[in-house]
């Protein structure tokens, strides 16, 4: 049963301490099956490491057990290991129909979300924009952070919609004693 939205033999890492490397990450998924290739995404302009990476394996059983690390320890961070989704040739950052079609997890993207922002909730009432943007910034650029009246939910709008499944990633990771929920934004009804 293949999924035509996923690439078949690789998955993203995300949630990557910025020091870790192509050969540290080789080293840790070559336990778990023979790899092909190793990409560290970086900022193209900058060089700059966005704590994301993509493992390509020679076969699906080392895919189905680095599945298994999701949640694990590299370099003292605990890194979200997903299925990578295919994408469809072409970078056009303003084509949100191209956009809505790239995107994953288990809340299905639709015409009913924003495809580049999301919605933080469960944060502690002492947070503040720069600690969200501190939390998720190797998930991507960040053009806005809005923290809701409440104090107890943000919005987070990512320069690229491909971010959006980084921050998708950070869904229950600690953030000031708290587990944070993170899901994609809806758009409000017309």
């Amino acid at each position: 049963n293949e999924d035509p939205d996923f690439d078949p033999l690789s998955i993203y890492i995300g949630n990557l301490d910025h020091s870790v490397t192509s050969l540290d990450l080789a080293s840790t998924f070559h336990e778990v099956g023979e790899i092909d290739k190793v990409t560290v995404l970086k900022n193209k302009v900058t060089g700059e490491h966005k704590g994301a990476a993509y493992v390509q394996f020679k076969d699906l059983r080392g895919l189905k057990r680095a599945l298994d690390l999701d949640g694990c320890f590299i370099a003292g961070k605990n890194i979200r290991v997903k299925r990578k989704r295919k994408t469809t040739g072409t970078e056009d950052t303003n084509n949100n129909k191209r956009a809505r079609k790239e995107l994953s997890d288990d809340e299905e993207a639709s015409s009913a979300h924003d495809p580049s922002s999301v919605f933080v909730g469960n944060i502690d009432m002492g947070i503040n924009k720069y600690d969200l943007e501190d939390h998720f910034k190797s998930t991507g650029d960040i053009v806005r952070v809005s923290i809701l009246k409440t104090n107890k939910a943000a919005y987070i709008q990512f320069k690229d919609h491909w971010s959006v499944e980084g921050a998708l990633c950070m869904d229950g990771t600690m953030l000031r004693d708290k587990v944070i929920r993170v899901k994609r934004k809806k758009l409000k009804s017309q």
